[in-house]
């Protein structure tokens, strides 16, 4: 399933056509909270990452700095109970494009996932 952030008459931006294409063509589906031919707007990214956060069991965060769009996706996950993981180093390594990431860890607010086998903790997680 992918949430879209505008009208299901388009796909933006443009170069997501073929993940579009492969989601439907696997089974999935395209949803949106949006008349079909509302265009995209910064407000409508952030109110998707709510509708992703309230579909999922839990979020995992890649990479986020503070101020970052994620941290919108990171803030409804824990506002709605959900589980969050945030993708890290297993040393002390400054990366600004990190920062929201660590962040979230520090204030125990996420788990810190390292390696394969935090990953597959944190899914089997899920499950329960």
């Amino acid at each position: 399933m992918a949430v879209l952030a505008h009208g299901l008459n388009m796909i933006y931006p443009e170069e997501n056509k073929d993940l579009a294409d492969s989601v439907i063509n696997s089974g999935g589906c395209l949803v949106t909270e949006y008349r079909p031919s509302e265009e995209p707007e910064k407000e409508h990214f952030i109110a998707r990452n709510r509708i992703q956060a309230a579909l999922s069991k839990g979020v995992i965060v890649v990479e986020s700095e503070i101020a970052g769009g994620t941290m919108h996706t990171a803030r409804y996950a824990l506002q709605l109970g959900r589980k969050l993981g945030c993708m890290g180093y297993n040393r002390d390594v400054s990366d600004a494009k990190m920062n929201g990431n660590d962040l979230l860890v520090k204030e125990g607010k996420a788990v810190r996932l390292v390696d394969a086998e935090d990953m597959d903790e944190f899914c089997d997680s899920l499950l329960v």
